[in-house]
């Protein structure tokens, strides 16, 4: 025990942050956020290498719909002070990977996948 412990006082690596109430839906819908954000921006790197690989249109078709989605998420959803509300940024996040997966065949047959 030091002389903080003996006086009452808390030692310097021991102080305890007060959780705040409501805190659960917040974490979630950060993890959410940013579980989509991943996925979107993983695909952009996935066919960003492919296309750097074989050169295909439709894969630099799927790089750019994948990236434009990724940032969009990336600047609404994660920024809480652009978009305040817990449950349109979950919104706007699980709205862009339906989307990405909706558009995504459509895009890449456009662009001549086959």
């Amino acid at each position: 025990m030091n002389e903080a412990e003996k006086n009452g006082e808390n030692p310097a690596g021991s102080v305890t942050v007060p959780r705040e109430k409501g805190y659960g839906p917040r974490w979630l819908t950060g993890w959410l956020v940013m579980l989509c954000d991943v996925v979107l921006f993983s695909s952009a790197l996935n066919c960003l290498f492919r296309w750097l690989s074989y050169g295909s249109a439709f894969d630099l078709a799927a790089l750019v719909l994948s990236l434009i989605l990724a940032l969009a998420v990336y600047f609404t959803a994660m920024n809480s002070q652009r978009v305040a509300s817990l449950s349109n940024r979950a919104m706007i996040a699980i709205g862009a990977v339906i989307a990405w997966a909706v558009l995504m065949p459509v895009v890449m047959r456009l662009a001549g996948f086959s």
